[in-house]
């Protein structure tokens, strides 16, 4: 029955989120990045779009006011009438929800209600709704609270377990889900896990599934599942030492490999490549790797045998959402990552790594757009590709980011396309005006040095420019929600991006200079404030060239008025007294004076901040038009 503020069955709730989430795929549409416009068309669309996605916004939240922000939000109290048929559709269909930001509210104000009334079930699906959020915006720097959630929800799972009808038991395997993909892919973030414990957690998923198998109804269409999540923790099981980094693999005994061994090649014999080809392929590359590190072949072998294994697997792109793979891609996955921990002893896996990552490349950014598939990419990416990067040439490396930037965050490119042209003008203007406070940049030993590499100083600061947001790969999710103001959850996942940034360019020699300026160009001037809080850029090498990014940075996002519908564009004499203000604390003395003493840079800053920055985008868009081909 529909209440003035709720609903008191499930179907009325699903009714109601259905309409919801139908406005959410509208406005996903009409957010996408879309390449079949003429330029002129698009330009004239993209200036109007963030005004109508807040208008479309704003329509949603009204939908929303109601029925759920009345509890959520002005925080009147749940009734059990009303939360139970709704935390009854949010288990069920926590990975369908289409709006993070609602579903993360609703999590935590049902996790206080059921936490008040000591219901240990409710609280085990409210931890699912959380897990799903969590996995959704960032799994790396947000897998401690999702190690928490799940042992949390697990141990109620277990402990409760007869108590549980079919679906809440059916729904509850996921946990162990989540555990073996953040235990088993996300190996090397913190906090880290012991192999015995990872062994342990295993065994006790195969256990918990066995039993569920012998008890339930497996023909029930809820249940259909289950045998996909067997393939896929033994897999992820079977590659820990895989996944591992190398200085991980001490970790790892011979007995464990040996374990893991045989039933990989248990598997291997019962999926024939007649029946279940892809299975079959990535069983036996497992079966390879492991009698690799078991010293029972050599790299040379091993290395031939996984191309010839990679050469039966499906090459085509995945567009839509049916055409989806996830066992292909995640094969791909599996052949980069083995192929880059035999390349020390075998270097001709090289040439054969470079070229599983341009077919991994153009797979990612050609993915279906949703919030599940994004979170899936953004992992991937992570995981996967950025490590590669180190075999690819400067270029070709430049190159790559470019097209994981244009493909999945326009936004981030036109940003960081804008900053850079700033930073070219500023560090043009010190070279010229203040040439000695860039001693010590680039080896650059007196004032002679800074003039003779001015070509080389400001492509150095373009590039740390370009590059400062590089971090952001790994946070598509709350990028493409620019059009609203970001939840607390949200910003916390976006200050991870310094810190991403570092360890991305750190695994690539050629842009380890720029890995500095992309970690601090959030920091105060003065260290006091900002974030990451740990990183201290005072006393880096190019600290001046950090400031010029953070300086620029701030520009222009005090001045979009193409992507920021949430934020008011300031006048240039407003930014200026802004720096003026922060001059010393937030903002670096040097460029700020630079700035304020300089008509000529204040002039150019101006007329490209405000005045050209349509044709800036229009230039990128026909030239992304040029890349997607």
């Amino acid at each position: 029955m529909e209440l003035e503020h709720g609903f008191t069955t499930r179907t009325e709730w699903e009714n109601f989120f259905k309409i919801y989430f139908a406005q959410i795929r509208e406005l996903e549409e009409f957010n996408s990045f879309q390449m079949d416009k003429e330029p002129r068309l698009w330009i004239r669309d993209f200036a109007e779009k963030s005004q109508e996605l807040e208008r479309k916004y704003r329509e949603n939240n009204a939908y929303l006011m109601r029925h759920v922000y009345y509890f959520t939000r002005e925080h009147h109290p749940w009734e059990k009438a009303v939360a139970d048929p709704l935390l009854s559709f949010l288990y069920r269909y926590s990975t369908r929800f289409e709006d993070i930001e609602a579903a993360y509210e609703l999590a935590q104000s049902l996790f206080a209600f059921y936490d008040s009334r000591n219901d240990p079930v409710a609280l085990m699906k409210c931890d699912m709704i959380m897990l799903t959020v969590y996995f959704f915006l960032d799994t790396v720097h947000l897998k401690g609270r999702i190690s928490e959630r799940c042992t949390h929800a697990i141990g109620i799972f277990e402990q409760f377990y007869d108590q549980l009808n079919e679906e809440e038991k059916s729904m509850g395997m996921s946990f162990y889900d989540y555990q073996a993909v953040f235990s088993s892919e996300y190996l090397n973030e913190a906090p880290l896990v012991s192999t015995g414990r990872l062994f342990d957690e295993y065994e006790n998923r195969m256990k918990m599934l066995r039993r569920f198998r012998a008890e339930a109804d497996m023909d029930l269409p809820l249940n259909q599942a289950l045998p996909h999540f067997e393939n896929c923790w033994t897999s992820n099981f079977l590659r820990l030492s895989i996944n591992a980094n190398m200085d991980l693999r001490k970790y790892f005994t011979a007995e464990q490999l040996a374990y893991q061994l045989t039933i990989a090649t248990r598997l291997l014999d019962s999926n024939s490549f007649e029946e279940h080809p892809t299975t079959h392929i990535k069983y036996r590359i497992i079966c390879l790797m492991l009698n690799y590190y078991l010293g029972n072949l050599d790299a040379d072998t091993v290395h031939s045998d996984i191309m010839e294994c990679e050469a039966k697997l499906d090459h085509k792109r995945m567009t839509v959402w049916e055409e989806y793979d996830d066992e292909t891609t995640d094969c791909f996955n599996l052949v980069l990552k083995s192929l880059m921990n035999l390349e020390q002893d075998c270097p001709g896996c090289v040439a054969d790594i470079r070229k599983v990552f341009w077919h991994l490349l153009d797979v990612y950014t050609h993915f279906p757009s949703n919030n599940y598939l994004e979170s899936v990419a953004n992992g991937f990416i992570y995981l996967y590709l950025i490590p590669a990067l180190k075999y690819l040439d400067d270029d070709e490396t430049m190159s790559a980011l470019l097209r994981l930037t244009v493909y999945r965050q326009p936004q981030t490119l036109f940003h960081s396309v804008i900053v850079s042209r700033c930073a070219r003008l500023v560090m043009q203007t010190l070279i010229h005006r203040r040439p000695e406070t860039l001693i010590g940049i680039l080896s650059c030993t007196s004032v002679a040095d800074v003039q003779k590499k001015e070509a080389e100083l400001t492509a150095f600061a373009e590039n740390s420019a370009r590059l400062h947001d590089i971090g952001k790969i790994l946070c598509t999710n709350v990028i493409n929600m620019q059009y609203r103001k970001l939840t607390d959850i949200e910003f916390e996942v976006i200050k991870y991006h310094p810190v991403t940034g570092l360890h991305i360019l750190q695994q690539i020699p050629s842009l380890t200079p720029y890995a500095g300026i992309a970690a601090g160009h959030h920091k105060f001037c003065d260290g006091s404030f900002g974030y990451p809080s740990d990183f201290d850029h005072r006393s880096a090498p190019a600290r001046i060239v950090t400031d010029i990014v953070s300086i620029c940075d701030s520009l222009d996002a005090a001045t979009d008025y193409l992507g920021r519908s949430y934020a008011k564009t300031k006048s240039f004499p407003e930014i200026l007294k802004e720096l003026q203000d922060g001059s010393g604390r937030r903002y670096s003395k040097e460029i700020v004076s630079l700035i304020t003493d300089s008509l000529p840079l204040q002039h150019d800053l101006e007329r490209f901040l405000l005045h050209d920055r349509e044709q800036i985008c229009l230039e990128l868009y026909i030239k992304m038009k040029g890349i997607t081909k």
